[in-house]
């Protein structure tokens, strides 16, 4: 027999994809908030010589609505060929999952299995479920877990195997949906479920797609497909179509709410509030929230930029060990091939690593127990306020905040945002916030040029990350008016109850998908980047170094911009990460074959006073590193999210656009 397929459905924040990793032990990315699962992720687990192929699909609340969860959810259940489903309901809010289930159960033909999860919670809140009675009443085989603590796993994987087997007994289909009495649409009706008919009626595009898949009469297909059955249909009911849909919608929620009735008991738990609701009240119900999570995050950046030092150092030096062992293994290749490796590939490759995995490793792990704990959606819900005015969506405020570790984390984190001008909205800004792969060099500006010797650098940090938002929200504001104007306006986010972070959990999922995800990137275009700039170090046009005719060519537009030819260079050789790009600075002023990195600061302060820098220089050059295109890994990354070139072109362009703007005017104002 063949494996057994499987849709895992359910409501957000419901611990479906907690669920889905302890049957299947894939680690996808969980997390305490609403709209973490925002596409398709295959498991697979065996049992009694069974194969079973279980697909997470999107949390959506509605199989009947047109958001793009849904309807990829929609498009999976009846497009694909899946022997069941399982739907993984709230058992805190019973309430709110289980129209799911009975929308699931009257759509499709295949088995329903409802895991009741996070029972633990439910019990703590005073809940008692008699799980025969929800049975009875739904009409699918019901199974209660907890699936943070693997309480329930075996029966429920009982349960699937049973689905599996066809042993699980017959299940009615208890929504009866009036249609006109034709008789090609009650053959049809033989086929398929009264919901499925309905849709076909109301012209809904997949459930078309799927009968077309299915049915082999043209015939019956041509004439379906004009609608006129459905046409008749809406005009005996004088309803239009979203009139029929949220009416339908209401009769599920209905149904659910009497079912819920008769099956929950809650005891009595007295007066006194939770720690959810207490919680809520000191950071949502005071204007101190915000000034709360504002200093948390200070506290966050600033314990990454502090942490991260020695880690580096340390790292940097193994590199420099083991290029001594690599030095004498290479010594039978030709020189200039040696040289390749070794100051252009190793050199560049290493630099990346020691730069950028060590804030990386300790930024994720913070940023994913504030998810876990549930302060993401919070932050969100205070900042809806601003971003709303700016015409972007509350949810950009949690993609900008993991813009801050890496902006290519905080690109494919837009995926949340169900609105497709606003996603876009969000992707194309992300990139104004700076990642961890720009504080080094913000930090050293900070340091030389703004702080007096170092004693303030840290707030001016956080003052320019504080500039960063700003010209975020203003480009949110402007495209959101110009290219990406969009008339969708709600913003709906459910608040999950706070949770003790799982810090195994934490430390594997921020390490195997953030951080590693982040630098096997990096190190891809790192590998060209280091061939390019071993050439750039080398090669000579008429006598000239490359690297010094490339500086001369770029000083004018440098000086215009208030830099000079060697940092706007450095700045596009620094595309494949944004850490080299001092370096490459030094390498050019020093006049170096390879990049050198930063050492002391007062023998820094003194190279690049040698060369011209002034007060205008520093702020040009932290504002063109706040503004500028994209590093090839974010690119990258853009590219795959929006599948299209025209918009990878756009996030190239506009945040260089604005860096150009910025700088010119810094210059033109305040330049000699």
């Amino acid at each position: 027999m063949g494996p057994v397929k499987i849709a895992v459905l359910g409501t957000p924040n419901t611990g479906k994809s907690t669920l889905f990793n302890a049957l299947t032990g894939k680690r996808q990315h969980t997390g305490n908030w609403a709209g973490k699962t925002v596409g398709e992720a295959m498991g697979i687990f065996r049992k009694n010589g069974r194969e079973f192929h279980l697909c997470d699909l999107p949390g959506i609340y509605s199989l009947l609505s047109d958001e793009a969860e849904e309807r990829c959810s929609k498009r999976y259940l009846l497009c694909e060929k899946i022997d069941g489903i399982l739907v993984v309901a709230d058992g805190t809010n019973l309430e709110k999952s289980l129209p799911l289930a009975l929308q699931a159960k009257a759509l499709c033909p295949q088995p329903v299995v409802l895991c009741v999860n996070l029972m633990d919670e439910a019990e703590k809140m005073g809940m008692e479920l008699d799980t025969y009675a929800l049975e009875k009443a739904c009409k699918m085989k019901v199974i209660t877990t907890t699936a943070t603590k693997k309480c329930g796993l075996g029966a429920l994987r009982e349960a699937l195997w049973e689905m599996g087997s066809e042993t699980l007994p017959p299940q009615e289909k208890t929504q009866k949906i009036p249609l006109p009495l034709l008789p090609l649409w009650e053959g049809l009706q033989g086929k398929k479920s009264p919901l499925f008919c309905s849709l076909l009626l109301e012209e809904d595009e997949i459930a078309w797609q799927a009968l077309a898949k299915e049915e082999t009469d043209s015939a019956l297909l041509e004439y379906l497909y004009r609608a006129e059955a459905g046409r008749i249909y809406l005009q005996t009911q004088e309803k239009g179509i979203s009139d029929l849909q949220a009416e339908r919608s209401l009769s599920f929620r209905k149904q659910a709410e009497e079912i819920c009735q008769t099956v929950l008991c809650w005891k009595e738990q007295g007066n006194r509030p939770s720690f959810t609701e207490e919680m809520d009240r000191l950071l949502l119900g005071t204007p101190w929230g915000m000034a709360v999570f504002a200093a948390l995050f200070a506290f966050l950046f600033w314990i990454t930029a502090a942490g991260a030092n020695v880690p580096s150092s340390i790292l940097s030096a193994g590199f420099t060990e083991l290029r001594g062992v690599l030095e004498e293994v290479l010594l039978p290749l030709p020189v200039w091939l040696r040289s390749l490796l070794l100051d252009g590939i190793y050199l560049t490759t290493t630099w990346v690593i020691a730069v950028m995995l060590p804030p990386m490793a300790i930024f994720f792990p913070l940023f994913t127990l504030l998810e876990d704990f549930g302060l993401l959606p919070r932050i969100a819900f205070l900042l809806d306020g601003i971003f709303h005015r700016v015409g972007a969506h509350g949810k950009q405020g949690l993609t900008m905040c993991m813009g801050f570790g890496c902006n290519a984390v905080g690109v494919t984190a837009c995926r949340i945002i169900e609105d497709p001008a606003k996603r876009l909205i969000a992707i194309l800004t992300n990139t104004l916030v700076p990642c961890n792969g720009r504080f080094g060099l913000l930090i050293i500006l900070c340091t030389l040029f703004f702080s007096g010797g170092g004693k303030t650098a840290g707030l001016w940090l956080i003052l320019w990350m504080g500039l960063a938002i700003l010209i975020s929200l203003g480009a949110s504001f402007f495209l959101s008016r110009t290219l990406l104007s969009s008339e969708r306006d709600c913003f709906c986010m459910e608040l999950p109850p706070y949770r003790m972070p799982q810090i195994g959990q934490v430390l594997l999922r921020s390490l195997t998908e953030r951080t590693i995800f982040v630098l096997l990137r990096a190190v891809k275009v790192a590998i060209p980047a280091g061939i390019i700039l071993w050439i750039f170090g080398r090669a000579t046009i008429g006598g000239v170094g490359l690297m010094e005719w490339t500086v001369n060519l770029l000083e004018p537009i440098g000086r215009f911009l208030g830099l000079d030819g060697a940092i706007l260079l450095a700045f596009f050789l620094g595309f494949p990460a944004n850490e080299i790009v001092l370096p490459i600075v030094l390498m050019c002023y020093c006049q170096s074959a390879v990049p050198i990195p930063v050492g002391d600061m007062t023998e820094l302060a003194g190279i690049l006073s040698a060369h011209g820098w002034t007060m205008v220089t520093a702020v040009c050059t932290a504002l063109f590193s706040l503004n500028h295109f994209p590093c090839a890994t974010t690119l990258t990354t853009i590219h795959k999210e929006t599948g299209s070139l025209f918009w990878t072109v756009i996030a190239f362009l506009f945040p260089t656009a604005i860096g150009v703007i910025l700088c010119a005017g810094v210059q033109f104002f305040f330049g000699a």
